[in-house]
């Protein structure tokens, strides 16, 4: 009878395990996949949102913090206090020409001279001017020599010249012409005026001239 007992109790049992379909084995498993799911589900949430978020930053560089402040760091830079004059040098290669038309400086004696204004500069407060010498001789101009000269307010800086010796008019390629970089400092933005003196030997001729330029609208 005992064994028959234990025996029905076995069969009811199994059957109530039969009738809830799973096992703590199974239960275990089921649980251990709910959490897998769980942070699979979290971590892809969250890989989800990291690549929206470089996405963005990539696509719209406004919305990251940091090109938001690029602005304020170059408007910063531009409100500085511009380097000593006798510091900047500037190479005739990086210089970029502007839109804005020549100022005839100076044309006697077979030389003209003009003065081309850069669109980019060391600094706003710097205008930067690149003067060309043609000579139209016949003969080579020798001993070039410019001189400039500003009011108290302003500062003028001359480069070396490419050459001071202009070669003769060639009747096939033109004028031969000779560059010297010119960078005038104003940080008062008061009206720009300039004196100049030139010097150059003309075969055996020595000219001398001396002439004031005011009116540099052309090149605003």
């Amino acid at each position: 009878q005992q064994q028959q007992q234990q025996q029905q109790q076995q069969q009811s049992q199994q059957q109530q395990s039969s009738s809830n379909g799973t096992s703590l084995l199974d239960f275990d498993l089921l649980s251990s996949n709910n959490n897998t799911d769980d942070n699979s589900k979290n971590s892809s949430s969250n890989a989800t949102t990291v690549t929206d978020t470089s996405f963005l930053a990539t696509l719209s560089p406004s919305t990251s913090k940091q090109p938001q402040q690029q602005p304020q760091q170059q408007q910063q830079s531009d409100m500085s206090s511009p380097p000593p004059l006798s510091s900047v040098t500037i190479s005739l290669s990086s210089i970029v020409p502007s839109s804005s038309a020549p100022i005839h400086a100076y044309d006697d004696n077979g030389l003209k001279i003009n003065l081309h204004q850069a669109k980019n500069s060391p600094h706003p407060s710097m205008v930067v001017f690149v003067i060309s010498f043609l000579n139209h001789n016949s003969v080579d101009v020798s001993n070039l020599n410019f001189q400039a000269a500003v009011p108290k307010a302003l500062q003028v800086k001359l480069q070396p010249p490419s050459s001071t010796t202009i070669s003769a008019l060639n009747a096939v390629a033109g004028p031969q012409a000779v560059t010297q970089v010119m960078i005038i400092s104003n940080p008062s933005k008061a009206p720009l005026r300039l004196r100049f003196k030139l010097t150059f030997s003309k075969g055996a001729e020595t000219v001398e001239a001396m002439k004031d330029i005011s009116d540099f609208s052309s090149s605003a």
